[in-house]
């Protein structure tokens, strides 16, 4: 064996002695191992020893894969569940993770969370679908709203149009709910509003698709699959009986009625704005009709309607230049002397657009637009003026009489009215006459009296027109400071042919002489009524019979040249 085949690890020497001849013997040896066969060996036994070695790791790694996938990864897949079914707003309580530590703790924190979240977004919800009814609903009477009421219409009129069905929108306002408010409060108002909205809902006369509250005491009722309009005249008499019982608000009886505009679809409009609009025209119709009424909507009311409309743009504009107005003067007849000695202006419109509007025509819609204050001081204004003209020309007039509108003693300064137009025209207050119409004197308006006591303090004469056709009675005599009556032109047109008016006209010239005032007989077209009138003891006349209204060129020569043959 060679060297390079063998392993030397070490050499010994071993000595004996013999006891005999005590000589030593050395022995020599060497310890030698076979390296081939060592290397085969630790070959083998490497070999084995990574088996192990592999098998061992093999077998950490699955127990720690096992015990990982325990701890972590099953964990994590639970974690992730429970944020996929948040993800999906599923807020159910999920099973926890249970590995006592930071990972059990997450868990618990997304369970809570997934209930945070759900709690949130039910009361989002529920705050959600509070909006939407209060967006949707009156918050008074709880009533649907014009928004939902349009978006029901908008539906029902797509189920008419596929059906070839009538349906009807029904317009009510209350008859002068504005009364209620300005002498009882809005507290008052509003408690009225809410039971009128509960007799509405509470109804079984008929079935609307919906009742809604518009706005102020406006409500609309929508009915579908109507018959006709007597089906739908119908359903509006019981609504007006609604309104027969009084209602009870903190105590009060309040009776009120109410005014129904009816328009139907298709025939008066295919789309919820236009049927609205028609049934709010229909309404006002109803309401100059004496109110507690309905009208259908028409294409003779949509023509009237354009022509107010027209009529109150022209009107405006008319009223800011005064450009289009001019004053008449129809002479009163002293029937002691047969002298003009006073005369009533009257105001003419000749508008550009229009042509010649009668006066009952706009001065009603002055009136209710409130143009009658502006045009009134442009009317005493001129007025007075030409009086000082008439006089400065010779004219024997001692009194100029203007109409004055119970809208202009409520709701403007009349009395500072007629005191600036006294300045600028060096007019008397003794030369002035003011027309009030008898319901503006029967007025409980406290600011109406107040100008007109404000009025007669200055020497200013008040007469009631057209007395007897009104609400006066002895007590507004004695209590209102008027100085002259006006006997309406109706009882002087059956004067001599009916006993009625003859008892009447005679009755309030007693009358007027009793309260010690004055008394003008209007509209007087015949003899036979100026002798009655003279006899009866009547002061001044006016009318067709001596002269018409007169412009004031024709006035000052008929006033300074006319005396009445009186017998």
């Amino acid at each position: 064996m060679t060297q390079g085949e063998r392993a030397y690890f070490s050499t010994a020497r071993i000595s004996i002695t013999s006891r005999a001849s005590y000589e030593k013997t050395y022995f020599y040896y060497n310890i030698a191992l076979d390296k081939k066969k060592l290397l085969t060996t630790l070959a083998k036994n490497r070999q084995q020893f990574f088996v192990i070695i592999f098998f061992v790791t093999l077998l950490v790694l699955i127990i720690l894969r096992i015990i990982f996938f325990k701890t972590l990864i099953s964990p994590l897949d639970l974690l992730m569940e429970q944020i996929r079914k948040i993800e999906k707003q599923n807020y159910e309580q999920s099973l926890s993770v249970q590995t006592g530590d930071e990972l059990e703790e997450i868990s618990k924190n997304i369970n809570q969370l997934a209930e945070t979240v759900q709690d949130r977004e039910r009361a989002l919800l529920t705050s959600q679908k509070k909006l939407e009814y209060l967006s949707l609903h009156d918050s008074l009477t709880a009533l649907p709203n014009r928004r939902l009421f349009i978006r029901r219409l908008q539906q029902a009129i797509r189920k008419a149009r596929r059906n070839c069905s009538q349906l009807a929108v029904l317009f009510l306002d209350l008859d002068e709910f504005k009364q209620v408010n300005d002498t009882l409060g809005h507290d008052i108002g509003d408690q009225l509003l809410t039971e009128i909205a509960l007799r509405l809902t509470e109804s079984h006369e008929f079935n609307p698709l919906i009742t809604a509250r518009l706005g102020g005491d406006e409500f609309t009722i929508l009915l579908d699959n109507v018959a006709g309009k007597n089906d739908i005249a119908a359903t509006a008499d019981q609504l007006l009986k609604i309104f027969r019982a009084p209602f009870t608000c903190s105590g009060y009886k309040l009776s009120t009625t109410a005014s129904i505009g009816i328009a139907l679809c298709p025939d008066d409009g295919q789309d919820p704005v236009t049927l609205i609009k028609h049934a709010d025209m229909a309404m006002y119709q109803a309401k100059e009709t004496g109110r507690n009424h309905y009208s259908f909507f028409s294409a003779e009311l949509a023509a009237s309607l354009k022509r107010r409309i027209d009529q109150t743009n022209a009107l405006k504009k008319a009223v800011r230049d005064c450009d289009e107005f001019h004053l008449l003067y129809q002479p009163k007849i002293c029937l002691r002397t047969g002298r003009v000695e006073s005369t009533e202006a009257l105001v003419r419109w000749q508008s550009a657009s229009l042509g010649f509007v009668l006066p009952d025509q706009f001065i009603q819609l002055a009136e209710e637009s409130n143009l009658i204050i502006p045009l009134g001081e442009w009317i005493i204004d001129q007025a007075f003026r030409d009086f000082i003209s008439f006089q400065q020309n010779g004219s024997p007039v001692k009194k100029i009489c203007v109409n004055v509108s119970g809208i202009q003693l409520i709701n403007s300064d009349i009395v500072s009215t007629v005191q600036q137009a006294i300045k600028r025209t060096g007019i008397r207050p003794e030369q002035i006459e003011l027309e009030i119409t008898e319901g503006s004197l029967a007025t409980k308006e406290k600011k109406a009296l107040q100008a007109l006591d404000r009025l007669r303090a200055m020497h200013i004469d008040l007469a009631i027109d057209d007395f007897g056709t009104g609400y006066s009675s002895m007590s507004y005599l004695q209590h209102l400071p008027v100085t002259r009556l006006k006997i309406d032109k109706s009882f002087i047109d059956n004067l001599t042919t009916s006993e009625e008016s003859n008892a009447i006209v005679q009755a309030i010239i007693a009358l007027a002489k009793t309260f010690h005032l004055h008394i003008t007989a209007e509209g007087v077209e015949t003899e036979e009524q100026v002798k009655f009138l003279r006899k009866a003891g009547c002061d001044e006349i006016q009318g067709y019979f001596y002269a018409k209204p007169l412009s004031d060129e024709e006035f000052l020569l008929f006033s300074s040249t006319f005396t009445a043959a009186l017998s």
